[in-house]
């Protein structure tokens, strides 16, 4: 269903560039759930993050590479642009949703960013991807910044730990 929409409003040569990588994200994507429930269930905590990271390490190479902020300057672009977005924000929501058991605090703030309501963080809603979803709705992400994980910061005689490896 996602790649009959997805072939109607972006350009073939730009499917073609997105290749390989989508389709490696894009199965990612629709197995992380399953992964995980069964990682949960085992108690195997750390097997859970593992996947989770995966998942994510797979879409920021797709985002890197096909640079949005690129494409954001051509109109032309325009569907090419969401589609990057599109992916990139659903492995944000399933993730954060995934790894609530283990950092609720920091997942809670991430959805609360993106829109995701109190009754849509259940474990079961990250296996309901937003393309296969007939309820699928737009999301507008608040406009507070949001910092996840702060720097951190170390002084050694006036200088960042940082600033003392350069020297």
């Amino acid at each position: 269903m996602f790649s009959v929409q997805l072939e109607q409003r972006v350009s073939l040569k730009f499917l073609v560039k997105l290749g390989k990588m989508f389709a490696e994200v894009y199965a990612m994507l629709e197995e992380v759930y399953g992964t995980c429930k069964g990682h949960y269930q085992d108690f195997n905590f750390y097997k859970v993050a593992d996947a989770v990271i995966a998942t994510l390490h797979s879409a920021n190479l797709f985002f890197e590479t096909l640079k949005p902020w690129e494409l954001k300057k051509n109109p032309d672009t325009l569907n090419e642009l969401n589609v990057v977005l599109h992916l990139a924000l659903e492995t944000l929501r399933v993730s954060a949703i995934l790894l609530q058991p283990l950092i609720p605090n920091i997942c809670g703030r991430l959805l609360d960013k993106m829109g995701v309501g109190e009754g849509e963080r259940f474990f079961g809603d990250a296996e309901k991807l937003s393309w296969a979803n007939e309820e699928f709705r737009e999301r507008k992400l608040t406009p507070e910044k949001l910092v996840l994980f702060k720097r951190i910061v170390t002084e050694q005689g006036g200088k960042s730990r940082q600033d003392a490896k350069k020297v």
